[in-house]
């Protein structure tokens, strides 16, 4: 979702991808006033409220979300589930009054009443003000409370960051050493969301080079009649013939070259072509030696239905200039290449 918001940002064309979203069933679980945990805590602070009468408060309010369900044998041992990414999870709701309140046990807490000891005489302060508090605070407290709010401030750390996550994956359940089991590497990918991030990472821009690297990599692409330079100038004909979409989409990428996946394998075979080419010219080692004294900074913008056209920029001594240039080279495997990109278009 932040990568789609990020294409729309930047003025990218881009046609929105559906995923699953987890919003849902956070709602389902924390929201105010109507998810599972507050009614939970709700229930705690009723007078003489079960675990029975807590079940069928649920069943009043949750059953119309359509993250909810309670079958009817669930609902006799007083049970339901939740739709989940990975999978529906039944619950059920035996012992939650008593485990969310977390009170100390009235046994425990006589006996802890009953010492002499000074360090048992420190606990006892704190059973004796928890006892003052009284039940109405119950819901401030509880296990419940806790974990929503440390659930809300790590979300809140999470949205000041720009996070960058590890998946821990189990190569096998009997956890043994040199034992990769595929079929389980790839349940845990689904169910951790990896498989449908790299989906929609493939249908976007997953490859981004700051202009300088995407220089120093690809320049060797560039119009080979000029000797002193691995570029040369636009002219007027080549900038009309951008449209006006892709020069929105060249003016969008200020800050990156971004390249999505098919335009970033077409690139690296132009490259393959190029550099095998290159290595029988007596021409490349004067234009390497040219490029070397003369260093520059270039970005590039994909032309063309062909995905071989390139436009870029240039930072010299000269001032910024503007260029465009089309690679010659046509091997059969890059004519496959580029008429199967041009037949997906």
């Amino acid at each position: 979702k932040l990568e789609q918001k990020e294409y729309e940002r930047e003025g990218i064309l881009w046609k929105f991808i559906s995923f699953p979203d987890n919003q849902d069933v956070l709602d389902l679980i924390d929201k105010r006033h109507t998810g599972i945990l507050p009614l939970l805590d709700e229930q705690c602070i009723v007078p003489k409220s079960t675990d029975q009468k807590f079940c069928r408060y649920l069943y009043s309010r949750c059953d119309t979300h359509e993250r909810f369900a309670a079958s009817s044998a669930q609902r006799v041992d007083y049970k339901f589930s939740v739709e989940h990414y990975a999978g529906p999870v039944e619950y059920t709701t035996d012992s939650w009054l008593e485990k969310n309140k977390d009170q100390l046990p009235t046994a425990a807490a006589q006996l802890l009443v009953s010492s002499e000891f000074d360090l048992i005489g420190e606990i006892k302060s704190f059973v004796r003000t928890e006892e003052r508090q009284g039940r109405g605070s119950v819901a401030t407290k509880s296990v419940s409370a806790q974990f929503s709010s440390q659930l809300r401030t790590l979300r809140d750390r999470i949205d000041q960051t720009v996070p960058h996550y590890i998946r821990c994956l189990k190569p096998n359940d009997d956890l043994v050493p040199d034992r990769f089991e595929p079929k389980n590497i790839v349940e845990q990918l689904r169910c951790g969301g990896v498989l449908e991030a790299v989906r929609v990472s493939r249908a976007g821009y997953p490859t981004r080079y700051p202009h300088d690297v995407f220089m120093a990599r690809y320049y060797i692409l560039g119009d080979r009649d000029d000797n002193t330079s691995p570029v040369s100038p636009i002219n007027h004909r080549n900038f009309q013939s951008m449209g006006e979409q892709s020069l929105k989409r060249l003016i969008a990428k200020i800050a990156y070259d971004i390249w999505d996946a098919d335009h970033r394998a077409l690139l690296a075979l132009l490259e393959k072509e190029r550099l095998q080419e290159m290595a029988m010219s007596p021409k490349y080692a004067q234009r390497h030696h040219n490029h070397e004294r003369n260093p520059s900074t270039t970005s590039f913008q994909s032309l063309g239905g062909d995905g071989n056209m390139l436009l870029g920029t240039t930072a010299g001594g000269g001032g910024p200039k503007t260029f465009a240039f089309e690679s010659s080279v046509r091997t059969p495997e890059l004519k496959r290449q580029l008429k199967k990109d041009k037949s997906t278009r």
